[in-house]
């Protein structure tokens, strides 16, 4: 095929081009086939109908901030502790700061001085190295356990004396106060040094209406005691105690005395003691 040049005079005016080249057709058919794919099938299921257009997220495990109406606070597995604050300032929790593991809402957080029985402030409450910080403010707040341990919820109606280093957390409706414990009388941990600290720890008093978290190595019991039956008990098995007890370190060679390790409760309350508490925060 040939054509003849449009337009000017002269000997350009009838010179012939080169023929176009021939279409490969098979070539085309090939690039269409590839770059355009057949038409699918369509399915065998309605996506409507399969719900696989909703949107809300399936549930493939409980929900952690799932409270039971009215609870503000819950132990899960883990375990784990979750505290469930409103809007009051005065209804916050108190929790130890290595321990927080998440928080929702509008929480704020602060640190938490511990006043002493002489009336004089005693520093951060559980130490520099682990201290509780006070969380207020409407929100969800969760709290962990260090591994092979295990939390309790201490109930507090009057007065309780709870071990420094096993206390977890408590509400801060309950006043609090620091001072020597009766299990070692002779040290004072707002004043100690640190290695009178690590193997001699203190007693926090909490007083008014509320709940106490305390952490152990093992299970919580009870001890029930009476004025006209006194209990003697092995001092690294108490972790603390609920009522207004009278606790005496027996001195050596005291009459009536099993075990030299013990320690001696009269009065009405309750003794709180765990068999397998050994580790410390400090």
């Amino acid at each position: 095929m040939t054509r003849k040049a449009r337009g000017g005079v002269g000997p350009s005016a009838s010179r012939t081009t080169e023929p176009y080249p021939a279409r490969d057709t098979e070539g085309e058919a090939f690039a269409a086939t590839r770059l355009v794919p057949p038409p699918l099938s369509p399915l065998p299921f309605s996506l409507e109908a399969e719900g696989a257009l909703d949107e809300t997220q399936p549930e493939v495990a409980p929900a952690l901030f799932d409270l039971p109406d009215g609870a503000a606070m819950a132990i899960r597995p883990g375990p784990l502790l979750l505290v469930r604050l409103g809007g009051d300032p005065m209804d916050g929790f108190a929790g130890r700061l290595e321990a927080l593991r998440a928080v929702s809402g509008g929480a704020v957080s602060q640190g938490l001085a511990c006043g002493t029985r002489a009336g004089e402030e005693g520093g951060v409450l559980g130490g520099t190295r682990n201290p509780f910080v006070q969380m207020v403010g409407q929100s969800d707040v969760v709290f962990g356990a260090r591994a092979s341990h295990t939390l309790a919820l201490v109930p507090v109606r009057g007065i309780a004396f709870l071990r420094e280093d096993i206390l977890f957390g408590f509400e801060t409706r309950l006043a609090h106060e620091l001072g020597p414990s009766a299990l070692h009388p002779s040290v004072d941990p707002v004043h100690a040094s640190s290695d009178e600290a690590t193997s001699n720890t203190g007693a926090v008093q909490l007083r008014g209406k509320g709940f106490a978290v305390i952490e152990l190595a093992g299970d919580l019991m009870c001890l029930p005691s009476a004025p006209e039956r006194p209990l003697l008990v092995e001092r690294d098995w108490v972790v603390g105690w609920l009522g207004r007890l009278v606790v005496r370190v027996p001195a050596r060679g005291e009459r009536g005395l099993i075990k030299e390790t013990f320690v001696r409760f009269s009065g009405r309350g309750t003794v709180l003691v765990c068999g397998q508490q050994e580790t410390q925060y400090r």
